[in-house]
């Protein structure tokens, strides 16, 4: 089974289960990823028993089924899409989960310190969209409800 320390296919804990954080893990389980989200306890019980309805004008609509909890699992890596004035209490979650990456999807560099800190390791990076439109790679939709 795929995990946090499967090469082939590592765990990713998206951090922030919103719009950009919930499309960013429905993508990358279409794409056969291992992928978990995190949020506050109501949002990762309700993401767990019901999945995320995806509905894209490019990239068409599906079901994602996606696995939730309140916990960055030890050793992921990590996406951060929350809000900037959430990072600070995600920060110490993240640290303790001793994550291999770190990559914040958040606008702006203010955040960059506390990231830094939660990553005794290395430097978390800052991703930014590509200056083109990229097309959606097609993946058969999820039936399962």
């Amino acid at each position: 089974m795929p995990g946090v320390d499967d090469p082939r296919n590592p765990l990713i804990a998206v951090v922030g289960p919103g719009a950009v954080g919930g499309l960013v893990a429905a993508f990358l389980q279409r794409a056969r990823h291992d992928v978990v989200l995190v949020g506050r306890e109501g949002t990762a019980r309700r993401v767990a028993d019901h999945g995320l309805e995806i509905v894209t004008d490019r990239c068409g609509s599906w079901h994602a089924p996606l696995r939730a909890t309140t916990g960055v699992p030890h050793g992921a890596r990590v996406i951060v899409a929350v809000k900037a004035e959430g990072v600070a209490d995600v920060t110490a979650q993240i640290a303790a989960a001793a994550p291999r990456e770190v990559v914040s999807l958040l606008n702006g560099v203010e955040h960059m310190a506390a990231l830094r800190e939660a990553m005794p390791a290395g430097r978390p990076a800052s991703w930014r969209p590509p200056t083109r439109g990229r097309r959606c790679a097609r993946q058969p939709a999820t039936t399962a409800r």
